[in-house]
């Protein structure tokens, strides 16, 4: 079985001794293994990354289109590459450097999967927010929070924004964006984004119907 794997990032990320360390390990481990680098000008900030491909059996074709691992070290590789993972593959990225965040739903369809079901943002001038599409944590499963936090899910495609409980007294804002395509119980085809510490549900001609800010907890 061959399992392709690609890195790749900036100068001074050790993209290069990657790629050399992870081929001599599978070679001390019996396997057979190639590494196909490239990279530009060789100063810290230059592009850097390696095609790497390990099986056991002898390799023929060393470069495939798609990987089964992509790792993406900066934004930069992110954009480039993030799209380059086959299906069923896996994308792995430095949430540190890369400006993207997600949480599966229950009907989606990516070529690659997001294993959580959540994400946590922490947001300027606004805390914790609990980010889910709500088909396992909503309002009526709570997920593990802290008094303030926000949680914000969507699946239900109605706009919310209101103050929960859980059963032991702490509260927590609930927000959700509503739908674009299908909206519910005669709500607006509507999104939300956040700016400036935030909330703001709009509709689709771009015109603002609720806001929500919280008080500054820093």
């Amino acid at each position: 079985m061959e399992t392709a794997v690609f890195v790749a990032g900036s100068g001074g990320h050790g993209i290069q001794n990657l790629g050399k360390t992870l081929v001599q390990a599978a070679l001390l481990n019996g396997m057979e293994a190639t590494c196909y680098p490239r990279y530009s000008i060789e100063k810290r900030g230059g592009y850097s990354s390696c095609y790497l491909l390990f099986s056991d059996s002898q390799i023929g074709n060393v470069k495939k289109e798609r990987s089964d691992l992509v790792v993406t070290v900066d934004q930069r590789a992110f954009n480039m590459f993030a799209q380059t993972v086959k299906p069923g593959g896996y994308l792995l990225v430095n949430s540190s450097t890369v400006d993207s965040a997600g949480a599966p739903g229950n009907c989606h369809l990516l070529a690659f999967p997001i294993m959580a079901e959540y994400c946590l943002l922490e947001l300027p001038c606004t805390g914790t927010v609990f980010v889910t599409h709500g088909h396992v944590y909503n309002p009526h499963h709570l997920p593990p929070l802290k008094q303030g936090d926000i949680l914000l899910n969507g699946h239900t495609h109605i706009p919310a924004c209101e103050e929960i409980m859980d059963m032991e007294g702490r509260t927590y804002r609930y927000l959700n964006p509503g739908s674009v395509s299908i909206p519910k119980e005669g709500s607006a085809h509507s999104y939300m984004i956040w700016e400036d510490g935030e909330f703001i549900w709009k509709n689709l001609e771009g015109e603002a119907y609720m806001t929500w800010k919280t008080d500054s907890r820093f």
